[in-house]
């Protein structure tokens, strides 16, 4: 089954560098590769967003693939 990823950071703030940093994308989406992989799936697109409460209904990052897939499903 094709998958998109989808990863976010509630709030960068003063913590987007060392020593206050915080985990991201380039760090969760080798794991969450790694599960999809595992259960025989495949991530064919990553979507992130930074510094957006997922608390919000629309945030940038999360709303794209969910257009996007209306208009040309790479993913199932």
């Amino acid at each position: 089954m094709n998958l998109v990823a989808y990863t976010r950071v509630s709030r960068i703030g003063d913590r987007a560098s060392p020593p206050n940093s915080f985990i991201t994308w380039t760090y969760s989406l080798p794991q969450i590769e790694s599960y999809a992989k595992a259960y025989g799936h495949e991530i064919v697109a990553h979507f992130s967003d930074l510094d957006e409460s997922g608390g919000k209904e629309s945030r940038p990052g999360f709303d794209e693939p969910l257009a996007y897939g209306d208009q040309r499903r790479r993913w199932d």
